[in-house]
């Protein structure tokens, strides 16, 4: 792909070149390397290539974007480090969500319950998101992230199963044959967290604080 994005680039002059790096967050990973991997080409040549005044250097933006919505962005860049993030942000979970169970019978927490959990729940994916972010040195779109926190979902379930397994010393799978319905709402929580997580990323990037 960085070979398809350097053919592509090469006639691109170096001001929409730097847009590209300034603004890596918002292309392809393989484009922002074939930018500048050309730029260093033409720097050690002693090439540069001024762009015309009428042109603006965002001119492909919407043509080079990564879409918010393409898995493929995600699972092209998927690696063992991913399946890690996903089962440390699982065993995050687990342990808030129990530490709050300890709790939750305290008059303070009276009808907060769902909503408690459901912070939590939103908060271990911000986490694992700016882990993310951090590894990859560019933030997940839209449907990557939610690819992601199915695999925590997943990780969670086996990570509960062997808690209660470990605790009641039989094995107890956390989604039994009566309660799988749970499994689709988490899903639809999924969604609706990730479009939350979304908001706070647009708030974070007006900002000048982009750790998601």
């Amino acid at each position: 792909m960085v070979e398809h994005f350097k053919k592509k680039f090469e006639n691109k002059t170096d001001q929409e070149l730097h847009y590209i790096l300034d603004h890596s967050d918002k292309y392809n990973n393989d484009a922002v390397l074939a930018a500048h991997s050309i730029l260093e080409w033409r720097k050690s040549m002693d090439i540069e290539l001024v762009s015309k005044p009428s042109r603006a250097a965002h001119i492909d933006e919407e043509r080079l974007d990564v879409s918010h919505f393409n898995p493929k962005f995600f699972f092209s860049n998927f690696g063992y480090s991913d399946f890690f993030t996903a089962f440390s942000s699982a065993l995050l979970w687990t342990a808030l969500q129990e530490g709050f169970s300890f709790y939750r019978s305290e008059y303070y927490f009276e009808g907060l319950e769902s909503l408690i959990n459901f912070l939590i729940f939103v908060l271990t994916l911000v986490i694992n998101h700016i882990i993310y972010r951090l590894e990859h040195k560019y933030s997940n779109n839209y449907a990557g992230r939610i690819f992601h926190s199915l695999l925590i979902l997943l990780f969670f379930i086996v990570t509960k199963s062997l808690f209660y397994s470990l605790v009641d010393l039989k094995f107890i799978f956390y989604l039994d044959s009566t309660n799988y319905t749970n499994f689709f709402a988490f899903v639809i929580i999924i969604l609706f967290a990730e479009l939350l997580i979304s908001i706070l990323k647009r708030f974070l990037k007006l900002i000048k604080w982009e750790i998601l």
